[in-house]
């Protein structure tokens, strides 16, 4: 396996035939900080509660690139009331934080022994995709790379000339 930075508990989960994974999402939303997590119920980890979307949610594949290139990943999160989608809807969420991490979990108790970033950037595009009762959002996250190759766009007033 590659070095990735893992921890020697995560290495031997990962190689054995059987390990509880987890992938922690989160997303620093302008209404509030989303935190959920790939299974079901609720999840505590950094002093935080991860709300459970199990087969609500999905996530597309994290590419990994040598050559300073963007990296992107696309989320899934599917909602059956119209809460989350007004807060899309009122709230710019476009340029704020984001991570994934993939959490190693105990079973017995559901807790975090251990966990590791596989993923840091900001929330690129929002895009709903509404189907009448229930529908999704498509929330596409860019890596930090990202973020400066965009031109920053200002205007120059008095104040700047003084």
């Amino acid at each position: 396996m590659a070095d990735r930075g893992f921890s020697a508990t995560m290495e031997t989960a990962l190689s054995a035939s059987e390990a509880t994974l987890a992938l922690l999402c989160y997303l620093d939303w302008s209404g509030g900080a989303v935190r959920c997590w790939s299974g079901n119920g609720d999840l505590s980890y950094g002093g935080y509660t991860w709300t459970g979307v199990g087969e609500l949610g999905g996530i597309d594949k994290i590419t990994d690139s040598m050559d300073k290139s963007d990296i992107g990943v696309t989320l899934i999160l599917n909602y059956l009331d119209d809460d989350l989608r007004n807060e899309v809807v009122t709230n710019d969420s476009v340029g704020r934080d984001a991570s994934l991490t993939l959490a190693l979990v105990d079973s017995s108790d559901r807790s975090v022994t251990d966990a590791y970033e596989i993923f840091t950037g900001f929330i690129d595009q929002c895009e709903i995709q509404d189907a009448g009762s229930t529908g999704a959002l498509s929330i596409r996250l860019a890596s930090e790379l990202a973020r400066l190759r965009r031109p920053k766009f200002f205007q120059l007033t008095s104040a700047h000339q003084q």
